[in-house]
């Protein structure tokens, strides 16, 4: 990947929140998976339920994301890096999407 200049975080709690706005603050286009009012200053929400694998990818396919970073274990578990590496949804230049994520 060549540049990234929209992040998607998913994570529901202060770690998410705290890379979020330090994406932010280093002028990042940030995504905040689900979100919530502690996030609206500084970054988009998607209101997907960390658990919500499919709605996850969907989100991140909608909000045109370059890396997704995953913070809760259980999503981590429930498989969202092999998830995005079988999508294979891809950006104008045909490089697929990046998730920081180890796999389950």
């Amino acid at each position: 990947m060549e540049s990234v200049d929209k992040v998607m975080v998913i994570d529901g709690g202060g770690r998410g929140l705290a890379i979020a706005k330090k994406l932010a603050g280093e002028g990042l286009d940030v995504v905040v998976s689900p979100g919530g009012p502690g996030n609206e200053d500084f970054a988009h929400s998607t209101g997907v339920a960390v658990t919500d694998i499919a709605g996850q990818l969907a989100a991140a396919e909608r909000f045109d994301a370059d890396l997704t970073i995953v913070g809760p274990e259980d999503t981590i578990n429930d498989g969202v890096a092999w998830a995005w590496h079988t999508a294979k949804f891809f950006d104008a230049h045909t490089r697929k999407k990046a998730i920081f994520a180890p796999s389950a």
